[in-house]
């Protein structure tokens, strides 16, 4: 899955770039539109791919699996009091 994620981040990283050459200093709209696709597609599934290794270092599965979860849900994680998602971080 990691070698997946990889090369759909390599790729993303290039067409941002080709769209960066072609947005002129990011002062067209699309092609400026393009390169901010581009980087957020190449930059979001790394980082929660290094999140999930870096929890897997950690914790052990079921706390992993929860503080994944509520990391990834919005509305679950503003719903959790501050202490309760603490107390899952602590060691």
């Amino acid at each position: 899955m990691a070698w997946f994620l990889l090369s759909i981040a390599i790729v993303a990283e290039i067409v941002g770039t080709l769209f960066l050459k072609a947005s002129d200093g990011l002062s067209k709209l699309w092609p400026s539109i393009g390169v901010a696709v581009g980087y957020t597609t190449a930059g979001i599934p790394l980082l929660i791919e290094k999140y999930k290794v870096n929890l897997a270092r950690i914790f052990d599965k079921p706390r992993q699996e929860k503080i994944l979860s509520l990391s990834l849900d919005y509305e679950g994680l503003i719903a959790t009091p501050v202490n309760e998602f603490m107390d899952l971080m602590a060691l």
